[in-house]
């Protein structure tokens, strides 16, 4: 996930629990005062989630031009690293 992203979802969640303020983001930090480690957590939290997905598989001996990995071994993977989806 690119930073840009990364900050617009942190801004998004910040905004909302302070009746839409949001900081100013300059020189790699935010000009409020409980901004910048909420950030910090923020980008902490998103940094250390990482999963293991399943290998790719030939489904039943079908060639697919794209990759594939069944979706019940994706949902195991998330399952079990705590990740909820959609």
């Amino acid at each position: 996930m690119s930073d840009d992203k990364v900050r617009a979802e942190f801004e998004a969640w910040y905004g909302k629990r302070n009746d839409g303020f949001v900081p100013h983001y300059f020189d790699c930090e935010y000009d409020w005062y409980d901004a910048q480690p909420c950030w910090q957590a923020w980008q902490a939290s998103r940094a250390s989630l990482c999963v293991e997905l399943p290998e790719e598989e030939e489904h039943k001996g079908v060639h697919y031009d794209i990759d594939y990995m069944p979706t019940d071994a994706v949902r195991a993977a998330l399952d079990k690293a705590g990740v909820k989806y959609r």
